[in-house]
């Protein structure tokens, strides 16, 4: 979501009358579809918050694991985040563009 205080660097005509309209239809959007593509902070921090410390929860589980989420809703992920080769390929490749000495990761 566009932050308000991004407004602080446009002209007046942009921050005064076009950026409080745009602000208003966001949250306006994010009210009739909160897991829409627009969404807040808070929204955002809660869902992984809610995933991510074991918070004691219907849907998810205690302590959940191995979890995909799409905003709040729980999801299947993609049927290639499960193939053990890419997976190895991703982590290579990851290790590689980040320039760490794989031999001082835990997981390496």
């Amino acid at each position: 979501m566009v932050h308000s205080n991004m407004l602080n660097k446009v002209n007046p005509f942009m921050r005064y009358v076009v950026g409080p309209v745009i602000l208003k239809a966001f949250q306006a959007i994010h009210y009739f579809n909160p897991n829409g593509i627009i969404r807040t902070v808070g929204a955002s921090a809660a869902d992984v918050e809610r995933a991510a410390f074991g918070i004691v929860d219907q849907e998810l589980g205690s302590y959940p694991k191995d979890l995909y989420l799409d905003g709040a809703k729980r999801v299947e992920a993609a049927t290639e985040s499960f193939d053990e080769e890419k997976q190895k390929e991703l982590w290579t490749l990851s290790v590689k563009l980040a320039q760490v000495d794989e031999s001082k990761t835990a997981l390496g």
